[in-house]
């Protein structure tokens, strides 16, 4: 019972973290410096294109990492020593919401499952920021996104769906599929690897397109 409330709420959640977490350190990391006049000399610096935007990608994932790692402490410690309520009912709950299962293979399931989405979601939002003239302009065009997002993360968490190799193929919706197979020790582990392996080669997919973008000269000094 606990996997299966877990494993529908937690993907959709942690999905939406992804994103949400590294939104404004990439916008400042782009249109931020746009605006304050520090990207020329960032880009005089003697360090290739590709390794600024690896630094950049890098600092995005840990805030991502870091603000997923942050929320899901603070659910687990507020199910599991907040107040419940006098009914009967109302303490089945959250005895139920309290019983989370992780374990180290759990967590080592859930960071290799959620590792290459970071990278991947650092990675195309600098590459639309980059786009952007102002940190305003950045928001705009960054909003849309999460609405992208939040369609197939909420459509795997909900039971009734099962993942075949196909599905593990379409991202987002994958790994909130994975997640809540992982939590409710049944996921496979051939689906498992097809999910993984995808998802890293539209990871590195992304970095490229990051990295493309960061070199066009057009895009960085757009006025």
């Amino acid at each position: 019972m606990a996997g299966a409330v877990w494993g529908s709420m937690l993907g959709y959640l942690l999905l939406l973290l992804m994103f949400t977490g590294g939104m404004y350190p990439i916008m400042d990391m782009t249109a931020g410096e746009k605006e304050r006049k520090t990207m020329e000399a960032l880009l005089v610096a003697p360090a290739e294109r590709r390794e600024i935007v690896l630094g950049k990608t890098l600092t995005a994932i840990v805030s991502i990492l870091l603000t997923s790692a942050l929320t899901l402490m603070s659910l687990v410690i507020s199910f599991k020593s907040g107040p419940g309520g006098r009914s009967q009912r109302a303490q089945e709950i959250q005895r139920t919401m309290g019983t989370i299962p992780l374990d180290g293979t759990v967590v080592a399931l859930l960071a290799l499952t959620l590792l290459p989405m970071a990278v991947l979601a650092a990675s195309v939002m600098f590459a639309i920021a980059l786009k952007a003239r102002s940190f305003k302009e950045a928001s705009t065009y960054l909003t849309p996104l999460m609405f992208l997002v939040i369609f197939p993360a909420l459509l795997g968490g909900l039971p009734g769906f099962k993942i075949t190799p196909a599905l593990c193929l379409i991202p987002i919706f994958n790994v909130s599929q994975i997640i809540r197979g992982i939590l409710l020790g049944e996921v496979s582990m051939v689906n498992f690897g097809v999910t993984l392996a995808a998802n890293l080669v539209y990871a590195a997919i992304a970095f490229v397109l990051a990295t493309r973008t960061y070199e066009n000269e057009s895009v960085l000094f757009r006025t």
